[in-house]
């Protein structure tokens, strides 16, 4: 006899039934709508692939080989459709960033103050000379 938790789910419940029943699928991007990390990825329990999108790839095309990072081509963190997902390395998630545009430079830096901190900052400083 499997065990029932209070919440209603079987912990015996395969992987597939429990993930994709948490998937809002649509023409574009099939969101996950479970719980998320604090960087709005979604995460799955009980999976060797604690990541939504990366449980996807490993439910949709096999194991996510040794070294591979699982990638969004849609650029949308709660996006688990596998045809929106590719394989690579950090660099190619660099590259990929770089090329759409979505890496900090200039002002949006973070080592670059707006100009209103910068001012304040100089003021305190020099009450303390």
């Amino acid at each position: 006899m499997s065990k029932t938790y209070a919440h209603g789910h079987n912990a015996r419940r395969p992987l597939a039934d429990r993930f994709w029943e948490k998937v809002r699928r649509s023409d574009g991007c099939w969101e996950w709508t479970g719980a998320l990390d604090h960087k709005e990825y979604g995460i799955i329990g009980g999976s060797p692939e604690k990541q939504a999108h990366r449980c996807a790839w490993a439910l949709y095309y096999g194991a996510v080989p040794e070294g591979k990072l699982v990638l969004h081509r849609c650029d949308n963190r709660k996006c688990v459709r596998p045809d929106h997902l590719f394989l690579g390395v950090a660099q190619d998630n660099t590259d990929d960033m770089i090329l759409k545009g979505r890496n900090a430079t200039g002002d949006r830096h973070w080592t670059r103050l707006p100009q209103h901190r910068a001012t304040v900052l100089r003021v305190v400083a020099s009450m303390h000379r």
